[in-house]
């Protein structure tokens, strides 16, 4: 790219493409997968090892869209963990990433809000906030600005006040 490097168009969005860097110098690498980048190819690429790097993307694309089932797959470190549905009660965003909040741990995914909003059943989930999902069957009660859900305040948003009782009064 000219007047700009790969980490550099990284570095200035939030909403994180899927990546595959390629370059000619490792000393990046390590800033890559701070980043997290999928994969990470030095020139020259031999065919096999782009392949390879491929398949990778494939298989994660694979792993975290298919919507046939009760869980999702979620990369947190230089892992792709298995998350079921059931198991959440509260979803947090800090840019490029969610913090899911477990049955019995806490769990930091390099996932956006709006990739995970899409992956989770809309009849069990709903965002309250521009930075929180939560589970309605875990929701304790509601105030007029908060949701109670294990011993946490979760805010609502303006924005979301509506849908929000519109989805608890169908739930009745």
């Amino acid at each position: 790219m000219p007047r700009k490097t790969g980490i550099d168009f990284l570095l200035e969005h939030l909403e994180r493409p899927l990546v595959i860097l390629t370059t000619a110098y490792s000393q990046y690498a390590f800033q890559s997968f701070e980043l997290n980048v999928l994969d990470y190819l030095i020139k020259p690429i031999s065919q096999e090892r782009f392949i390879k790097s491929v398949e990778k993307a494939r298989d994660y694309i694979d792993l975290t869209h298919d919507q046939n089932t009760n869980y999702l797959f979620v990369k947190s470190g230089q892992k792709i963990e298995k998350i079921y549905f059931s198991e959440i009660r509260v979803l947090k965003a800090a840019e490029n990433y969610v913090t899911l909040i477990l049955e019995d741990r806490q769990l930091f995914g390099h996932i956006t809000m709006q990739q995970i909003l899409s992956q989770l059943p809309a009849d069990d989930f709903i965002q309250t906030h521009k930075s929180f999902i939560v589970s309605i069957k875990d929701i304790e009660y509601v105030n007029t600005n908060s949701i109670g859900i294990k011993n946490m305040e979760i805010p609502i948003g303006k924005t979301f006040k509506t849908a929000l009782k519109d989805k608890l009064r169908k739930k009745k």
